[in-house]
């Protein structure tokens, strides 16, 4: 209804204004990224509107877990959860260091212009939503590349589990700053302590060898799979920055794009990248999982 009604002072009518309210509602709330328009936000061209997309956003990449347990058992849950902790430490982090190197660019005239175009890039790389107010070639031609790397390393770390979002997840990268924190306080402890570490995520969660390893081996297989797009895409001749941006974009479910993606791609990167959305969708686990699963049954029909 929000999207409804902002849509009608736009100068919707009431059933166009309902049809873009209900699918960019979708959009966003399941960071699909996709809208009924090429110019996708954009074409709004409208702060409220943007806000609005920007919240729905958020709390549909976060854990759908904390939703419920927020709502029925600790409303504080929301502020001491290590996935919340860690979306706002890395989108504070990043906006800083962005709005620095634009600031310095001197693109936009003034602070407003700069922020409102930012922050949705930002949350929607984060989130890994996918909706764009800028268009692709002007992330590539107009934003400095150091920019550009902050949206990439976003769209990485991505959002919650549980939720609509793809890529690390903010709990595996919480979980591993908390490894890294336990090891560095047991360099200065006595031989003969314990340093126990717990973290908090739907409850209280201790951290163990075997949850730091699980993130870990997560993580390591995005990045592997992120640095092969990117060595394919240069492979094909395309720039560095393009071939990384839309390679991390395609294994992190985000949507956005330099320009990279289209029809002319050639054909082994389209291939690429539909298995690259589909592992990063589904995770490795899952995906080893199932080939377990199928390489066994076939076995067994191979063997009657």
């Amino acid at each position: 209804m929000i999207l409804f009604f902002i849509g009608l002072t736009i100068g919707f009518t009431p059933g166009w204004s309902l049809f873009h309210a209900v699918t960019m509602f979708m959009s966003t709330w399941s960071t699909g990224g996709f809208a009924p328009q090429s110019l996708n936000a954009l074409y709004y061209h409208n702060l409220l509107y943007e806000i609005a997309l920007t919240v729905f956003s958020i709390v549909g990449s976060m854990n759908f877990g904390l939703h419920y347990y927020i709502w029925y058992k600790k409303r504080k849950a929301l502020i001491e959860d290590i996935e919340t902790k860690s979306l706002l430490i890395s989108v504070t982090v990043l906006f800083l260091l962005m709005a620095a190197y634009l600031m310095k660019q001197g693109i936009y005239p003034n602070l407003i212009a700069l922020f409102r175009k930012l922050v949705f890039i930002l949350i929607s790389g984060h989130t890994t939503t996918g909706t764009q107010t800028i268009y692709s070639t002007q992330l590539i031609n107009l934003w400095s590349p150091m920019v550009l790397i902050g949206i990439i390393i976003a769209m990485a770390i991505g959002g919650s589990s549980a939720s609509t979002a793809g890529c690390f997840k903010g709990i595996r990268m919480g979980i591993l700053f908390h490894s890294i924190v336990q090891d560095i306080k047991q360099y200065f402890m006595p031989s003969s302590s314990v340093n126990v570490s717990f973290f908090q995520h739907i409850g209280k969660q201790f951290l163990t060898d075997k949850i730091v390893k699980s993130a870990m081996t997560v993580v390591l297989f995005y990045i592997f799979f992120y640095c092969f797009g990117a060595v394919l895409g240069v492979a094909y001749g395309y720039p560095v920055n393009q071939a990384i941006f839309d390679s991390v974009s395609a294994g992190s479910n985000s949507g956005l794009s330099t320009g990279l993606v289209g029809v002319s791609m050639p054909f082994v990167m389209k291939v690429y990248y539909i298995l690259s959305m589909f592992l990063g969708r589904v995770e490795f686990f899952s995906s080893l999982v199932l080939m377990t699963f199928l390489y066994r049954y076939v076995m067994q029909l191979v063997k009657r």
